[in-house]
């Protein structure tokens, strides 16, 4: 799956990539496109007879596992759920299994089943998902944060149009179930920054022809004091995870944000799947995104003297020279 902002070069990049196959014995088939024009230059030349692409009602084709409504260029999923009367583990995740979407826009609701809290219903969801900046530079916003449950990410991009204006795109999302061994909040959250590190360099590496600006954001002040020192101030739990982090994420990129205002936190307790498709908070991000600086939280004080700071402290080490004076003893026998 492949873009063009131009039907010219959509035409140009499908002819390339059949060339190249072809040489090899590959023969592609099966073209399709949100453009008109697009598929009536290449069906006689590349596709043959248009009947060969799999089309489903309403106008919507399969691409690799994902509904797509090629007219409306939307992206469609059903979240059909459901569970027989007796209730195992293995539906749980047999159902879970069945929702494929790559980019995490279903985390919300599948965060509650992975923690067993999902409940019988069928909803529909139609979103866009179309990267295109009038420049070659994309600013990406990623929040994290943790519950007792579970600890999540996402990255939104924004990017300036042509007209001026700025838009703001849901990228992608990831979650994680917290472990049944009890972990403190702190360290769940400072996961759940972990997380957005490693989902970021993946960003990264996929958006390697722009010019990437990257900002990331937590609703906790501890983790933002454990990130801001260096890692070998703290014990090993934390300054493994620390060294990880400011190695993807530099600590100047890292910002406070207050919990009300972070996408993130309905991931981390769950959302129904009736309420997602209105949820504006997760799918459109906040207001201020697409501002000026002027415009994002204000940054707090910083606080390191607080019990989850200090805790994982490690224990200063001091020195002393001392002085030791040595007596031999020589014990003769005759």
């Amino acid at each position: 799956m492949a873009g063009a902002p131009l039907s010219e070069e959509a035409i140009s990049l499908i002819k390339t990539l059949s060339s190249i196959l072809e040489a090899r014995g590959f023969h592609l088939r099966k073209w399709w496109s949100n453009s008109s024009e697009v598929l009536s230059r290449i069906s006689s030349n590349w596709v043959g007879d248009s009947s060969n692409v799999e089309i489903h009602p309403d106008e919507c084709s399969k691409a690799l596992g994902l509904t797509w409504n090629s007219m409306k260029d939307i992206f469609i999923f059903n979240l059909k759920v459901n569970f027989p009367d007796n209730i195992t583990k293995r539906s749980f995740l047999s159902q879970s299994a069945r929702l494929f979407y790559p980019l995490g826009f279903l985390t919300p609701c599948t965060v509650s089943m992975k923690i067993f809290l999902s409940t019988v219903m069928a909803v529909e969801i139609r979103l866009g998902q179309w990267i295109h900046t009038a420049s070659q530079q994309i600013t990406l916003h990623g929040f994290c944060d943790a519950s007792e449950l579970a600890y999540a990410s996402v990255i939104y991009a924004v990017q300036p149009q042509a007209d001026g204006n700025t838009k703001v795109t849901l990228l992608v999302a990831k979650s994680r179930v917290a472990p049944l061994k009890s972990v403190s909040i702190p360290r769940l959250e400072f996961n759940g920054a972990l997380l957005l590190a490693r989902l970021y360099a993946t960003c990264k590496n996929i958006l390697k022809e722009y010019d990437v600006h990257f900002y990331a954001w937590t609703d906790s002040q501890v983790v933002l004091s454990w990130l801001s020192s260096h890692p070998r101030n703290w014990k090993p739990y934390i300054t493994n995870r620390t060294s990880e982090i400011l190695d993807l994420v530099p600590a100047d990129s890292w910002r406070y944000v207050p919990t009300k205002m972070n996408p993130t936190d309905i991931t981390c307790r769950g959302l129904s799947p009736k309420e997602l498709p209105t949820c504006v908070l997760w799918w459109e991000g906040l207001q201020w995104l697409s501002c000026e600086m002027d415009s994002w939280p204000k940054q707090p004080k910083r606080n390191d003297q607080t019990s989850s700071v200090s805790k994982e402290r490690k224990r200063t080490a001091f020195s002393f020279p001392v002085a030791v004076s040595t007596v031999t003893l020589l014990t003769l026998y005759f």
